[in-house]
């Protein structure tokens, strides 16, 4: 493993990667054995070495179940603190992929004591991960108290991570937000998956209610397809995977499984009408 281990690292440190040989790595050792080869890469002054180092604990952390794998979350939190920004906003598009029910207390702590300062503490996908696993409600609460330090879009971050932890005022002010966009597909394409995120009944019935305009007003996800479609496709993908006994899945694109959208449209449009009483999904991103 040494001799492989030193191959890897001298490809990293040439801005190279072996994804061969780095498969082999991951396949071939432990959670625990993993951290032991990684954790000096993880320490590198070479940036891109120590973001590869946090990539594997990440596609390590894919291969095993869920109670398996605390300890390459942890390692995941730790590459938040890295001083190279890029490197801790894909430390944070990882953690996204975990259930909230796989973070303790400890980690939670960690990735909060982010929110005191630095760039990080402003960015969007951290206020959002924040919202996902309910760390930062007082510190965002506080920060909307002091508007005049923070943009209007930093304050709809704020408020669309505090509408995730069920905060009433702003999932008002998220949807409010939304009723002043007039462009269907601009709405579509861009809030309703925001809208979707908070896992708020009144912010996904917006997006419902959308579902059933019949008017094509949005353009077609496929590139050579110039004209425009029902805006209800695109809202039923993304209603799939948050949605309880939802009656399609979606594949790993997001696409949904169905051989007849404007079927599948119609089932689906059906199906909620019974079902109003709907359950969400809360442990997932």
């Amino acid at each position: 493993m040494g001799q492989l281990q030193d191959s890897i690292g001298i490809q990293w440190r040439n801005g190279l990667a072996d994804y061969a040989l780095e498969e082999k790595l991951v396949s071939d050792n432990s959670a625990d054995s993993l951290i032991s080869i990684l954790t000096g890469f993880s320490l590198d002054t070479t940036i891109y070495v120590r973001y590869k180092a946090y990539e594997l604990f990440y596609k390590k952390a894919l291969t095993l179940q869920s109670h398996k794998r605390l300890s390459l979350i942890e390692q995941i939190v730790e590459g938040c603190h890295d001083s190279d920004f890029n490197i801790q906003l894909a430390c944070i598009g990882y953690l996204k992929r975990f259930s909230n029910e796989e973070f303790n207390q400890q980690l939670l702590s960690e990735l909060n004591s982010l929110l005191s300062g630095g760039r990080l503490s402003v960015n969007k996908e951290y206020m959002l991960l924040a919202g996902y696993l309910g760390f930062g409600k007082e510190q965002l609460q506080r920060r909307l108290l002091a508007q005049d330090r923070f943009s209007p879009i930093q304050q709809y971050w704020m408020h669309l991570a505090l509408a995730r932890m069920g905060e009433v005022s702003s999932v008002d002010y998220c949807l409010k937000q939304a009723s002043e966009i007039k462009n269907v597909h601009s709405k579509v394409m861009y809030i309703v998956p925001q809208l979707i995120y908070t896992r708020q009944r009144a912010a996904v019935n917006h997006c419902i209610e959308m579902l059933y305009i019949d008017e094509k007003l949005c353009y077609s996800s496929d590139p050579d397809n110039n004209n425009m479609v029902c805006c209800g496709y695109r809202i039923m993908e993304l209603l799939a995977p948050v949605i309880v006994n939802y009656p399609y899945e979606v594949d790993f694109s997001g696409m949904l499984i169905a051989k007849d959208y404007e079927e599948a449209l119609i089932e689906i449009r059906e199906w909620l009408l019974i079902n109003q009483d709907y359950q969400l999904t809360t442990t997932t991103y």
